[in-house]
């Protein structure tokens, strides 16, 4: 099974069901596209004792577990982490291994090129050095999308989307970039956008 978070309860008023993220519709994306690609996955009679629906689980919603991986990476960093459960068995024979990884190559590889979906480039000041520690922001017609991802200390930043219209900016101590809009399609994945900032602004909210 294919596993996304939030792996633990975030609201202390909701304790059962489906724990969404921000990032709900692509982590399950990154979950689907692991399973569709498997070839066992989503066939529930393989493991008689698990069922899941399509291959793939929201991971509170199968049981809660507080400090797992997925849930840090996603709330402290800007990674994106989805948990893959490989074997009905937890300590498979040493003789499995290679049927494991010919059910897993195609899927592995599929999740790789997931990276190309979305929206990256670098975030520069107005004499063109790159800011390290802007947080950029994107979002549709709907309101924001996701999380804000922070840049990188080379100014880099990546943003994952699944296709649609949408409007990119970055902001740092008080200093927002014009707004840029672009659209992510199936046959166009990835669009590459710059985004200058006026460091020497007068930060948001001063008179």
């Amino acid at each position: 099974v294919a596993s996304y978070p939030y792996d633990d309860y975030k609201d202390n008023q909701k304790q059962y069901g489906v724990h969404r993220t921000p990032d709900h519709r692509f982590f399950k994306h990154l979950a689907t596209t692991y399973a569709i690609n498997h070839e066992t996955m989503m066939d529930q009679f393989v493991c008689p004792a698990w069922r899941f629906e399509n291959g793939i689980t929201n991971g509170a919603d199968w049981y809660s577990l507080t400090g797992g991986m997925m849930d840090y990476s996603y709330i402290f960093t800007s990674c994106a982490e989805i948990t893959i459960e490989l074997s009905c068995c937890k300590y498979p024979n040493k003789y499995y291994l290679l049927r494991e990884w010919e059910r897993n190559r195609n899927s592995l590889l599929q999740l790789l090129l997931q990276v190309h979906r979305g929206v990256k480039g670098v975030v520069l000041d107005q004499s063109g050095q790159p800011i390290g520690g802007a947080s950029v922001l994107v979002a549709s017609s709907e309101g924001p999308v996701g999380k804000n991802v922070k840049t990188s200390r080379r100014g880099e930043f990546w943003k994952l989307l699944l296709p649609g219209e949408y409007s990119l900016s970055a902001e740092v101590a008080g200093c927002q970039a014009e707004v840029v809009r672009f659209t992510v399609t199936e046959e166009k994945q990835l669009a590459m956008h710059n985004i200058t900032i006026n460091t020497e602004c007068r930060p948001m909210g001063e008179t």
